[in-house]
């Protein structure tokens, strides 16, 4: 869906592509990325893919008198994979809550989208266990459902 040829990117998604050359060429100067008038919000652009979650698309304008460090790009191209699982390493989610080391790895397993019975039968212990470690994860986060527990720990990810 996404190839790079003679240094340019070339993406299946034709809607994607337009809106993405439009923010390129018509852009106003140096000053801030503006909404483009094809309904994406700001400096973001959703490229559409077969079989797959889409790919976001974060353009970010680099400024003139920043521009020797990045060989006189004039924007840099974040690309997320809205497909890929993306958790901090336990030991940072351990740091950040002063999780145990096993919480810390239930934690993270919780935030990939795992089941207490999943992650049961990862660890090799028991679901009671793993309910009791979550218990104590909610408390030392202030969180109370795993799907809450799943976004603070998302948002370590952003940092």
């Amino acid at each position: 869906d996404f190839r790079i040829r003679n240094g340019r990117l070339h993406m299946r998604d034709d809607k994607a592509r337009r809106t993405l050359e439009r923010m390129l060429w018509q852009r106003p100067g140096d000053r801030e990325i503006r909404p483009t008038p094809s309904g994406y919000e700001g400096n973001i652009v959703v490229a559409r893919r077969e079989a797959k979650r889409p790919i976001l698309i974060k353009v970010l304008s680099v400024q003139s008198v920043a521009r020797s460090p990045f060989l006189g790009a004039r924007f840099i191209l974040l690309l997320r994979d809205m497909e890929a699982v993306r958790t901090p390493a336990a030991t940072i989610i351990a740091e950040v809550f002063s999780l145990s080391p096993a919480e810390a790895r239930v934690a993270a397993m919780v935030a990939a989208g795992s089941s207490p019975e999943e992650i049961a039968d990862e660890l090799l212990v028991t679901r009671e266990t793993v309910r009791n470690q979550i218990k104590a994860i909610f408390g030392k986060t202030g969180t109370h459902r795993q799907n809450e527990l799943a976004a603070l720990i998302a948002r370590i990810q952003e940092a």
